[in-house]
């Protein structure tokens, strides 16, 4: 077994898009992975499990691996959320299959159009300020369909908006009803390009 404690240094934590980008690396390699915190130990490559650690900005995390690839796969994930923000340049290419008018939305936003949000269960997160989410920072609840038992701690008389309910939409491109996560510099996107175009300015 091989195992590295690391600070989170990433902004919003490890949680909504720093956390699915985490789980996806995690997958690419056979070990067995586990992530600790506070003497809490979850599947590394469970979105859920990882989400109910509630990991935030500062938080100190463990995160071990057994198995053939254990110390390659630690070391890649040891390089934390920060290692992995590049993922809005990514959005607004051809070959990235989300709908159109999510990518749009990217396109159009300004730099004041993306804000630090709240999960319905308190944790923070990065998205893009559209009707949703400015009717959810104003106090207004959301209807929403029955629980998904995605979250742990939600709980669904009391949460604000359904956070599953709210990426279905953005997964359908309606933007207007969706919480449309993203990273700090996503309003730098002003075109759709080619993933060699994005991959050509990041190496430049």
């Amino acid at each position: 077994m091989y195992s590295k404690e690391i600070t989170v240094t990433n902004q919003v934590g490890l949680y909504a898009r720093p956390a699915t980008f985490f789980i996806q690396k995690a997958n690419e390699f056979r070990s067995t992975m586990m992530v600790e915190k506070a003497e809490r130990k979850v599947n590394a490559k469970s979105l859920l499990g990882v989400l109910s650690l509630g990991i935030t900005k500062g938080s100190n995390i463990v995160i071990s691996a057994e198995g053939p690839d254990e110390e390659e796969a630690v070391n890649a994930l040891s390089l934390g959320a920060d290692g992995i923000q590049v993922a809005s340049r990514f959005v607004t290419t051809e070959e990235c299959d989300a709908d159109i008018r999510y990518k749009e939305m990217y396109l159009k936003a300004e730099k004041e159009d993306i804000v630090i949000v709240k999960s319905p269960v308190g944790m923070p997160g990065r998205a893009i300020l559209n009707p949703f989410m400015k009717k959810v920072m104003a106090g207004e609840k959301i209807p929403h369909s029955a629980c998904h038992c995605c979250l742990h701690k939600c709980s669904p008389t009391e949460i604000p908006y359904c956070i599953t309910d709210a990426l279905i939409h953005a997964a359908k491109g309606e933007v207007d009803e969706a919480l449309l996560f993203c990273g700090a510099n996503a309003y730098k996107a002003k075109k759709i390009e080619k993933v060699k175009e994005v991959i050509d300015s990041l190496v430049c």
